[in-house]
């Protein structure tokens, strides 16, 4: 059985037209009614509380990566995956910032 594409393609023209046409899966009246508190809300909820984390700091050019095999518990790895592409990526800022928390406090 073939695989279903979900690639959509488009050219600018049928783009320019489903604009026009206000063909769009975003709920725009959601949106608007969304206000800065909201926002800032949804946002301290997504924040950490520990305080190593709060010292993470992305700078510069990233270290050379090994490769390693490592067993992690599947509700850590389901975690990590529940935010999308990117989850080994992910895992490593983690254990980076918990080693320069370390780091600082020796």
């Amino acid at each position: 059985m073939a695989k279903k594409e979900r690639i959509a393609r488009y050219t600018a023209d049928e783009l320019r037209t489903k604009m026009v046409m206000g063909e769009s899966r975003t709920d725009w009246q959601r949106v608007d009614a969304t206000t800065a508190a909201d926002i800032e809300q949804q946002a301290q909820e997504d924040e950490a509380s520990d305080e190593w984390c709060s010292e993470a700091v992305i700078a510069g050019l990233p270290p050379q990566k090994t490769p390693v095999n490592i067993r992690l518990d599947q509700d850590i790895i389901d975690f990590f995956k529940d935010f999308g592409p990117g989850y080994q990526t992910r895992i490593n800022s983690v254990l980076r910032s918990f080693v320069e928390h370390r780091r600082s406090k020796s």
